[in-house]
C-alpha cells in the first residue's frame, strides 16, 4: 500500500541473486524505460521506479484478477470471448509498437484478466465456456522484461541465445532474438489465440528443442 496516496500498488523487484549480474540489471532498466513510454488501457500502468540500497524496483498498478494461463486451467474459451481478448491484446501491442517497442514474450501468463473477466460462479468448469459466462472486464499486458527498445544496442542479447517462451516464440525470434519485431509479437498472439480457442498449444508435443 502506498501510505501517502492510500492505494494498493504492485512492486516488481529484481531477485537478490541477480543483482550481481549486469545483464539482469540492464534488462530491468530497459523494462523501466519501456514502462515510462506506455500509457494504454490494455497495458499495466507503471507509476514509478526507484532504487533502495541495492534493490531495484518498479511500482505498477495493482490488478485484481487472474492471468490467461490461470483462466485456461478451467477450459478453453468460446470464440466470441477469445477474439475479444485477442483484440484487446492487439490494441495494447499496437500502442507499444507505435512507441518502437517489441515485447518478445506474449503468452497467456503475461496477460492479466481483471476481475470482470474471472469465471462467473456456476459457469462450465471444463470444455468451452458458455457465451456470456464471462463478464466483459479488461485485458492487461504484463512483463516487458524482454522488451526491445528503439535504437538500443543489442549486446545483452547474443546470437544463439533463445529469448522468449518456446510454445509461443516466432521462428525468426527463435533463430536470433535480435531480429524480433512487431510481427514476432503478432505471431505469439496468434499462438495464444489458438490456445484460447482449442485449449491446447499449437505444438504440444516434444522437447523445447524439438518445438523450436
Amino acid at each position: 500500500e502506498h501510505t501517502l496516496m492510500g492505494r494498493q500498488v504492485a512492486l516488481k523487484i529484481i531477485r537478490a541473486e541477480l543483482l550481481n549480474h549486469p545483464e539482469a540489471v540492464e534488462r530491468f532498466r530497459r523494462e523501466v524505460q519501456a514502462a515510462a513510454k506506455l500509457q494504454h488501457p490494455n497495458i499495466a500502468t507503471a507509476h514509478d521506479a526507484e532504487q533502495f540500497g541495492g534493490a531495484h524496483y518498479l511500482v505498477m498498478e495493482y490488478i485484481s484478477g487472474q492471468t490467461l494461463a490461470e483462466r485456461l486451467r478451467t477450459g478453453r474459451l468460446d470464440a466470441h470471448e477469445a477474439c475479444r481478448i485477442a483484440r484487446e491484446v492487439a490494441l495494447g501491442l499496437a500502442h507499444a509498437h507505435a512507441m518502437g517497442l517489441t515485447h518478445r514474450d506474449i503468452k497467456p501468463g503475461n496477460l492479466m484478466l481483471t476481475d470482470g473477466n474471472v469465471l462467473a460462479s456456476g459457469a462450465l468448469a471444463s470444455g468451452a465456456v458458455a457465451s456470456g459466462a464471462l463478464a466483459s472486464g479488461r485485458v492487461k499486458i504484463l512483463d516487458f522484461g524482454l522488451v526491445v527498445l528503439p535504437q538500443s544496442d543489442t549486446q545483452i542479447t547474443g546470437a544463439g541465445v533463445v529469448m522468449g517462451t518456446v510454445d509461443y516464440i516466432a521462428p525468426e525470434q527463435a533463430e536470433d532474438p535480435r531480429s524480433a519485431d512487431a510481427r514476432s509479437d503478432i505471431y505469439s498472439l496468434g499462438c495464444t489465440l489458438y490456445q484460447l480457442l482449442s485449449g491446447s498449444l499449437p505444438f504440444p508435443a516434444g522437447s523445447p528443442l524439438q518445438k523450436l
